[in-house]
């Protein structure tokens, strides 16, 4: 813990010890135990101190703490006369939470403190464990506590056993901007309840949260401190502070500004003599400024690997942080640096997944301790190359004739087409035949060989190759031609296609029929673009030999015009095809929309005397109405509320006409288009005073 950070804790321990000697003429029974317990703590907390410190400051706070602790002996001699000290000296003795006679003596001394002016996250711990009553503290000071801590105390009051949804934003207070120099500020503040910092900043205003430079953290705590840097003198900057609690409800600051400070030029400590003046001091400033980051790179990205170079402007030590997750938490995620001094930075990232997005914050620091941390970055490793060869199987051959024969084969990936074939074995693919179709890149592969000889036996392997030209080659297989049927008229008409039709078209498939006037195969070739082109487009077969064709064409586009060719081989060869043709692809049926609007991030900005606006999202879009009314819960029938019918996802509606220094509460709604209607919970707002 740093010097100003002891100093606010003794502060506060400090304001608190004072803040229990205000009297209190009521309720005293229940109260003086849970203030005995409150005492234990404070006191408790500035032993800590004592113990936490160390130096000069160490001396300090135990000095301190101890004029404390007299104080409150004193003022025990002072206020312990009287029928009541001897009952809460029992009730004292009797709290197990009281750990020294001084403790048990300043207890007496806050006899009569005021309840309400008790921290409200305190009164709620006193009510969670019995010290005092729920409803008392509601009673009491319910008008003065957060809505957050009201709803909680509620639920307590009537005996519920779990804690209402936090549905309440922290309240952001306190903003300053401290220690500004020519490159850096610090910018500071607090919030009511435990939750995330970040500070947007830049010079243009208003800040623009998507594009601004920002730092920040997801620690949760009340009090924050972010530490801007790389900036330039003498430059006015515009700032927002933006602090997410563990429920996730954001609340966002109104904008501020601070000015840098010029450069300092260098004092002229010596005279034109050489001597030193008077005023002249030869010891080096303390250095306080972290590094300043600059020419951040992502290199040498492979399947594996990655390098994250950058420079500072002194030197300074290297860490990279790393992960698959956003945002970067450095006390979980993979690291790798040094702790050589150095203003060029470059750390090698190792073992990584391919094909996977990486997330990444890097830091510096300097000899003296000043540590720098960049913004998250991100890279992508370079996908895993493709290193396996289509699996070859169903090895057929169909159709044989006495000079021709088709090879039939699937893969398991798309590939091309080759049978490489001879009449002697093995088959050597220096001296054989062969046929390739290197353009069908498909699964189902067909290659026909002609001009074959009669009656003669044919070796032949089937092969192919896939994109990144792996080659799988089939076991070698043979077929024997069939002998010529002299008295048989040679075959040289080609089947007559007719009634080509589409049927059962869906939006992502149809079935294609024809007929022909003589049994022949089926293939149909088809393309989102029409001109088909038969060497390049998609195709479907079937080597079956039938005179009424069904191809089904799957995998297609919804609400795509396809064209497509029909093409039938007679068991001679002869090849026929059709026309060009097309059908229409249907649309995909969208479900009937039955849900309501999803509502969050609902906040209160702009308070003023008599107005506030109200803002919320959604996920869809929606229109925008809010009910308010100084009764809860609200009756929307007779509620006031302004609103309006366009649909948004982000809703912010300006409620105007209200009291000054009053308590509202308040609902939103939302309608989408198909009527759907949610409404909030019930929130509160107070204006401010006149």
């Amino acid at each position: 813990m740093g010097h100003k950070g002891r100093r606010h804790l003794l502060s506060a321990v400090l304001k608190t010890k004072k803040t229990m000697t205000k009297k209190l003429t009521h309720q005293k029974g229940e109260i003086s135990v849970a203030i005995v317990t409150l005492v234990a703590l404070t006191l408790a907390i500035a032993t800590t101190l004592v113990f936490s410190t160390d130096g000069e400051s160490s001396n300090v706070v135990a000095q301190t703490t101890t004029d404390a602790s007299v104080e409150s002996v004193n003022d025990v001699a002072v206020t312990s006369a009287g029928d009541d000290s001897e009952s809460i000296d029992a009730e004292v003795q009797n709290s197990a939470s009281m750990e020294s006679a001084s403790s048990v003596r300043f207890a007496k001394a806050q006899k009569d403190s005021d309840l309400c002016d008790q921290p409200p996250g305190i009164l709620l711990n006193l009510a969670k464990r019995g010290l005092v009553s729920a409803s008392l503290i509601l009673e009491e000071c319910g008008d003065d506590l957060p809505p957050g801590i009201v709803l909680q105390l509620q639920a307590l009051a009537a005996g519920q056993d779990e804690e209402p949804a936090d549905e309440t934003a922290p309240i952001i207070s306190d903003i300053e901007v401290t220690d500004i120099t020519e490159s850096s500020a610090t910018v500071n503040w607090t919030t009511d309840e435990a939750s995330t910092s970040r500070v947007y900043f830049g010079t243009s205003t208003p800040v623009d949260k998507e594009t601004a430079a920002s730092v920040g953290d997801s620690n949760l705590a009340a009090a924050h401190s972010k530490n801007l840097t790389g900036l330039t003198a003498k430059t006015e900057y515009f700032f927002i502070v933006e602090s997410i609690d563990e429920a996730g409800n954001t609340a966002t600051s109104d904008e501020g500004s601070f000015t840098t400070e010029a450069v300092e030029e260098e004092d002229e400590d010596e005279d034109e003599n050489g001597d030193e003046d008077e005023d002249g001091d030869d010891e080096d400033e303390a250095d306080t400024a972290a590094p300043v980051i600059s020419n951040i790179e992502t290199l040498n990205i492979t399947e594996s690997s990655a390098a994250i170079a950058w420079d500072t402007n002194e030197a300074s030590t290297s860490r990279v942080y790393f992960g698959t997750v956003s945002p970067v938490d450095t006390e979980t995620a993979a690291s790798v640096g040094d702790s050589n001094l150095v203003t060029e930075h470059s750390k090698n990232l190792m073992n990584l997944a391919a094909g996977t997005k990486y997330f990444f914050v890097f830091e510096s620091t300097d000899e003296a301790g000043n540590t720098a941390t960049s913004d998250e970055g991100s890279f992508t490793t370079i996908e895993a190359a493709d290193t396996e060869a289509p699996v070859i199987s169903n090895v057929e051959v169909t159709n044989i004739t006495d000079s021709s024969a088709t090879v039939t084969w699937t893969t398991d990936e798309d590939s091309n087409s080759r049978v490489d074939y001879s009449l002697t074995s093995p088959v050597n693919e220096a001296t054989s035949f062969s046929v390739t179709r290197a353009f069908d890149s498909t699964r189902t592969h067909s290659i026909t060989l002609n001009n074959l000889s009669a009656e003669t036996t044919y070796f032949f392997v089937a092969s192919s190759a896939d994109d990144a030209d792996n080659v799988s080659k089939s076991d070698e297989n043979s077929f024997a031609t069939l002998a010529v049927e002299e008295e048989e008229e040679l075959d040289e008409t080609a089947p007559v296609i007719s009634n080509v039709a589409t049927s059962d078209i869906t939006e992502s498939s149809a079935t294609i029929t024809w007929d022909t006037d003589e049994s022949s195969n089926s293939k149909v070739y088809f393309s989102n673009e029409a001109n088909i082109d038969v060497e390049t487009a998609d195709s479907v077969s079937s080597a079956e030999l039938v005179s009424s064709h069904s191809i089904d064409l799957s995998e297609l586009d919804a609400e795509t015009t396809y064209f497509f060719i029909v093409e039938s081989a007679d068991e001679a060869g002869n090849v026929s095809m059709s026309e060009e043709m097309s059908f229409d692809t249907l649309a995909v049926e969208k479900p009937a929309d039955t849900e309501g609007p999803v509502i969050s991030n609902i906040g209160v900005s702009n308070r003023t005397s008599t107005s506030v606006t109200v803002g919320w999202a959604t996920d869809e879009a929606s229109t925008s109405r809010v009910f308010y009314s100084t009764a809860s819960p609200i009756d929307t029938e007779t509620a006031a509320s302004v609103g309006d019918a366009n649909l948004v996802t982000a809703h912010s509606k300006n409620v105007t006409g209200l009291s000054p220094d009053t308590t509202y509460f308040f609902m939103v709604e939302s309608t989408d288009e198909s009527g759907n209607t949610t409404q909030s919970s019930t929130h509160s707002f107070r204006t401010l005073e006149e």
